[in-house]
């Protein structure tokens, strides 16, 4: 694999995410464009990680000559409900 490929600048980071790319084909908008992308969605436990594998990617990543970023968004996602004593977000609202 090239080190400069973007698989192994994201992979020697050591960082630990699930994440999966979608593509998507929605014809041809109203300008006469073709209405088409990527839509990357990843977990991690703490944005930071996010953030140092794409500092690692940085300008030296060949799929960046493909792509133009359009926008982002951070979701927090809460662990489930343990039991009837339990609640959605529990674990959050106690470290307050």
């Amino acid at each position: 694999m090239p080190e400069i490929s973007h698989t192994h600048l994201a992979h020697k980071t050591g960082v630990k995410m699930l994440r999966r790319s979608f593509s998507y084909a929605s014809g041809i908008d109203d300008k006469g464009q073709f209405d088409s992308g990527l839509l990357f969605i990843s977990f991690q436990q703490n944005p930071e990680q996010f953030i140092k594998v794409q500092n690692a990617l940085g300008n030296i990543d060949k799929m960046n000559e493909y792509i133009t970023h359009i926008g982002s968004g951070l979701f927090a996602c809460f662990a489930g409900v343990k039991d009837e004593n339990d609640y959605l977000g529990k674990a959050l609202f106690d470290l307050l």
